[in-house]
C-alpha cells in the first residue's frame, strides 16, 4: 500500500491492524540516534524521519547501497526495545514527536534531535 505524508501533525490509519516486523535504524552510531528508519509493516516497507517538526514518509524498501556507509548495520530497534513483532494500533505524529503504538501496550517515540541531525527512539 503507497503511503505518504509530509505533515507536522497526521495519523496513519493504514496502518492500524497491520503486523509490524520490523523497525531500523540508519545512522552513523547506534548511541547517537538513527538519521531516519524503515519501518515494515503489513507486509510493505515504509522510510520515515522527523526535519524541522515536520514528519516524512514514503513507501520504499531499505537500500543497504545507498543508506549505510562502509561499516555500517542497520540498527534493529525493535530487538534494541525488547519488542517482538505485533500489531499496530495508531501512527500518529503530534508536537514532533511520532509515537507508533502497539497492540502489546509499548509505543515506540521518536523525537527529532536538530543538534546532531537525527531522532531519539524510546
Amino acid at each position: 500500500m503507497e503511503i505518504a505524508r509530509q505533515h507536522e501533525t497526521t495519523m496513519i490509519n493504514e496502518l492500524s491492524g497491520a503486523e509490524c516486523t520490523r523497525v531500523l535504524g540508519v545512522g552513523p552510531a547506534h548511541e547517537l540516534g538513527p538519521l531516519f528508519c524503515y519501518i515494515q509493516a503489513g507486509g510493505e516497507w515504509y522510510r520515515f524521519f522527523i526535519h524541522h517538526g515536520i514528519l516524512f514518509w514514503v513507501t520504499t524498501e531499505p537500500d543497504p547501497e545507498d543508506d549505510l556507509a562502509e561499516g555500517e548495520e542497520y540498527a534493529d530497534i525493535l530487538k534494541d526495545a525488547n519488542v517482538n513483532k505485533s500489531l499496530i494500533e495508531s501512527v500518529e505524529m503530534d508536537d514532533g514527536c511520532l509515537t507508533i503504538t502497539l497492540a502489546t501496550g509499548r509505543c515506540l517515540k521518536f523525537r527529532e534531535v536538530s543538534e546532531r541531525g537525527g531522532m531519539s527512539v524510546t
